[in-house]
């Protein structure tokens, strides 16, 4: 036997190496689901449920008892195919960061998310407020099930830690889902009535 070789320590070897072979148990922070304009989604806890926001917008706010430091926002778009036809992608992108979010700057930077398991570019902002600095992503997420476009904005405070903002954007665009539309029962054809059963009704 070699004085290299010890059974100990290559049964301690092959233990290692096993146990890094074995994915690593990561124990996941509980998440809230919620439901608005035909789509489900889930936030880390500590967001509001769902609500009426400025602009014609809903969408969830983080912390739920003191002044937001993070909204996520929902917006719906009807696509007309006239007037989206003859817009383009950064026509329908400005139309809609100006109508629901009162931003008309130009884009700083693009972002990419993955929206229903499809990468999807959106703009990317950061704009002075009255107590900092606040970071803005705008995408513009396609329905198949309708003829809709949700417009999703993550607004957040640039003090508020970049894990939490990353963990809560990844949470939304991981989790969301489009509402099956319920299937509308057909109607039985009415029985035909007899001449009797007919003249009964007078």
């Amino acid at each position: 036997m070699s004085r290299w070789f010890h059974p100990t320590a290559a049964i301690a070897a092959s233990a290692l190496v096993a146990s890094l072979s074995l994915p690593m148990l990561v124990r996941a922070e509980p998440t809230v689901t919620h439901e608005a304009l035909g789509v489900t989604f889930e936030s880390p806890s500590g967001f509001s449920e769902v609500q009426a926001l400025a602009r014609d917008t809903v969408g969830i706010v983080y912390p739920s008892d003191l002044d937001p430091q993070m909204v996520i926002r929902f917006a719906e778009i009807e696509r007309d195919p006239e007037s989206w036809v003859q817009m383009s992608p950064q026509e329908m992108m400005g139309y809609a960061k100006y109508l629901f979010t009162g931003n008309n700057a130009p884009a700083q930077e693009y972002s990419q998310r993955e929206f229903f398991g499809a990468p999807l570019t959106g703009e990317a902002q950061t704009q002075r407020t009255r107590n900092g600095y606040r970071y803005t992503e705008l995408y513009l997420v396609p329905l198949a099930q309708s003829d809709r476009t949700l417009a999703i904005a993550f607004e957040s405070d640039t003090r508020l830690p970049l894990q939490t903002v990353e963990t809560a954007i990844k949470t939304v665009t991981q989790s969301l889902r489009e509402q099956q539309k319920p299937r509308q029962k057909k109607q039985k054809p009415a029985a035909k009535q007899s001449y009797i059963e007919r003249a009964k009704g007078f």
